[in-house]
């Protein structure tokens, strides 16, 4: 019998003390009209910094963003050999998956691949996937926006930079999807094994032929003084497939329903450029994605909580960004926030994503070439955001309308 994921629960360990086990399934935890980012805030809110649930497989929750920063930070005590919960077995080595000295090698890598010139070719691709898009969107005053947009033009992006077919785009997020977020430990198991053998296909022909896109590149790169292996390749290419069908779409998705339900925030944007730099990064703060995890390499005493080697800890990046301990009304976007603003979406320390600079720009991209052709949108009447909480946030259906005379 495949029990969902969240229904994997274990005896609670000798070493936790029942004041800190709490019955908490951190993929539902969104209620009533609350976004993803919500439901995390209430459950910071309402529970200690760290406490343990048996949930999908038991493991410890931090909820607040100094230890989040702590322990992102600390490779050496909180290891990310496991980044999931519960973990997904894979025959693949995967970069998220590795501590440095291995984890910065294999690192410098992809970093080529995200260059100024690099960035400026795929800022301009994305541009004009979003003009083509909207272009064709605009005059039907209504969109269901995951689909025609946020889970289009960023991951149209990706699979040229990849060099993978783009009608190959559906099959993949479906796949991902399992991969990501199915029901039980069994369907995730058997969905990274999919991404595995068509990453493996690829990788096989890259390695024949050197083209231009970055799977060639990988496959034909050295890792220091060495030939990067087969196996380090095929493990990078998945994990730059499973972020780069899921990540942006969902942040762009996120930003869209909130520009939805706030006109003046459209306005801003449209009418003072000067702002949009400080506001993206607002808005990444305010609707973080990620809740990786680590694996606790040793016994040890971590602000007066006894941990031990094997536990494994979420650690909801998108709390950091919502902790009142460091922002004043964190739940609240403010254009007009001091600088720098504080967020923790694209992690910190040696794991920080390389992505996020791209991942900047194409919000940018979305914010103004949407907002040039929609100037005012909402959230369609009778409709309600499908959204989910998990490794990683996603907002899966937005049903959107607009005037077509404006």
């Amino acid at each position: 019998m495949n029990l969902a994921v969240a229904d994997i629960r274990p005896a609670v360990p000798a070493h936790v003390p029942e004041t800190l086990v709490r019955d908490v399934d951190y993929t539902d935890l969104i209620r009533g009209d609350e976004d993803s980012q919500e439901g995390w805030w209430r459950l910071q809110q309402t529970m200690p910094d760290l406490f343990w649930t048996r949930r999908n497989g038991g493991h410890w929750i931090v909820t607040r963003g100094a230890l989040i920063e702590e322990i992102q930070q600390d490779h050496t005590r909180f290891s990310h050999r496991e980044v999931r919960i519960p973990p997904v077995p894979s025959p693949w080595p995967m970069m998220i998956k590795m501590d440095p000295p291995r984890h910065t090698d294999l690192r410098k890598v992809v970093m080529p691949a995200l260059n100024k010139t690099a960035l400026k070719h795929l800022e301009d691709e994305a541009r004009a996937a979003a003009r083509e898009i909207v272009a064709k969107i605009a005059p039907r005053g209504k969109c269901e926006f995951v689909s025609e947009f946020s889970n289009v033009m960023p991951i149209v992006v990706f699979l040229n930079m990849m060099g993978l077919p783009l009608d190959h785009r559906e099959m993949l997020l479906e796949r991902a999807e399992v991969a990501l977020r199915g029901a039980t430990l069994e369907a995730r198991t058997a969905g990274m094994a999919w991404i595995g053998n068509y990453v493996k296909e690829w990788v096989d022909r890259r390695r024949d032929a050197v083209t231009p896109d970055l799977i060639s590149k990988i496959a034909h790169s050295d890792v220091g003084a060495r030939p990067i292996t087969y196996e380090e390749t095929v493990g990078m290419c998945i994990m730059l497939m499973l972020g780069g069908l899921d990540t942006v779409a969902s942040m762009v998705g996120f930003i869209a329903r909130y520009l939805a339900m706030h006109p003046e925030a459209r306005r801003r944007l449209r009418e003072d450029p000067a702002i949009m730099q400080s506001a993206i990064e607002e808005l990444i703060r305010r609707h973080g994605l990620s809740n990786t995890a680590r694996y606790v390499t040793q016994d040890m005493e971590f602000h007066g909580v006894r941990l031990r080697e094997g536990d494994l800890i979420a650690v909801p990046n998108c709390l950091f960004g919502l902790d009142d301990r460091i922002h004043a009304n964190p739940l609240e976007v403010d254009f007009d926030r001091p600088t720098p603003i504080r967020h923790a979406a694209f992690g910190n320390g040696v794991h920080i994503c390389p992505g996020g600079i791209l991942a900047r720009r194409e919000i940018r991209v979305f914010i103004e070439e949407w907002l040039a052709c929609v100037p005012d949108f909402a959230i369609a009447p009778g409709t309600h955001p499908k959204m989910v909480t998990d490794g990683l946030n996603a907002l899966e259906e937005l049903h959107l309308v607009w005037d077509v005379a404006q």
